[in-house]
């Protein structure tokens, strides 16, 4: 589960380069983004703030949830 600020919730995220949606998507417990166990790479994006890109381990039959603030980002992201 992806968890962000109320103004971060239109960011997009990507996993393993592919889009997956946005993080509104992946808010609570009926809506996860269920991924194969194994590495996996998360990219999420939005305009005026800087890029947030990090790795996760995902293992069978349990939920994560990442909270994190998007830092303001310089003009032109």
């Amino acid at each position: 589960m992806v968890s962000s600020s109320m103004s971060n919730r239109r960011a997009q995220v990507f996993v393993d380069g592919a889009y997956a949606g946005i993080v509104d998507d992946f808010r609570g417990y009926y809506q996860h983004l269920t991924l194969p166990a194994g590495r996996h790479r998360f990219e999420i994006f939005t305009s005026g703030y800087m890029p947030l890109i990090f790795e996760l381990t995902v293992v069978p039959d349990r939920t994560v949830t990442y909270r994190w603030s998007l830092q303001d980002g310089i003009s032109g992201w």
